[in-house]
């Protein structure tokens, strides 16, 4: 029987390198496309400073929204979101809110209005009544 197996091995290894060939290269044409494709580049940006002395956890929301957490930024670091598209929206504005961890107060921005294409600045003081917000238009070549 061991002799049989061994005439029947490379046949069979052959058939299963030519079974595997067209889904690996329907599997390197896939990270191609995926290589070339352009990042959506006109969703709008959160970049958050924080130069409060404790780490903070970052949400969302607009005005009659539930809070959307983006996530955290740890002390004296900055740290950039993209904005939910559903976040955003020309009519209504949205507000950031910053809540430090292991902290008693809260950062709640006014109103914000980000279109496509721009960067939500908020700097956060170690003082937070002293943080505030800005929005521009994103740079050429920013987009990550």
């Amino acid at each position: 029987m061991s002799a049989r197996w061994i005439y029947k091995a490379p046949v069979i290894l052959a058939l299963a390198a030519l079974a595997a060939m067209p889904a690996r290269s329907l599997a390197q044409a896939q990270v191609e496309a995926d290589r070339t494709k352009k990042p959506a580049d006109d969703a709008p940006v959160l970049q958050v400073v924080n130069n409060n002395w404790l780490d903070v956890h970052v949400y969302v929301s607009r005005a009659s929204g539930p809070l959307v957490s983006l996530g955290m930024v740890t002390t004296f670091n900055t740290r950039e979101f993209k904005l939910p598209a559903d976040a955003v929206d020309a009519a209504a504005g949205l507000r950031i809110v910053a809540d430090p961890i292991g902290g008693s107060d809260i950062y709640v921005s006014p109103d914000v209005l980000a279109s496509a294409g721009s960067e939500v600045v908020v700097t956060l003081q170690n003082s937070l009544p002293l943080s505030f917000v800005s929005v521009r238009p994103k740079a050429v070549g920013e987009g990550k």
